[in-house]
């Protein structure tokens, strides 16, 4: 028996508002891998705390899996 093709790719999906919040945040800086920590204190400081939705944009913006990130 075939599968039907899925018509989203697997895992959470970016929400687009959310990515442009992160990507206004993080400005020119840098994507490296090794500031992410500091990435994350700046979604923090500005939201209050960390969502999920922003933690799936910060993974794409920084080209890392949502399990690093």
């Amino acid at each position: 028996m075939a599968r039907k093709a899925r018509s989203t790719p697997k895992g959470r999906q970016v929400d687009p508002r959310a990515l442009e919040e992160v990507r206004a945040l993080l400005g020119g800086e840098s994507r490296q891998r090794d500031l992410l920590i500091e990435h994350l204190h700046k979604i923090n400081d500005r939201h209050g705390h960390l969502s999920a939705k922003h933690l799936a944009a910060l993974a794409q913006e920084m080209s890392l899996s949502q399990t690093e990130v």
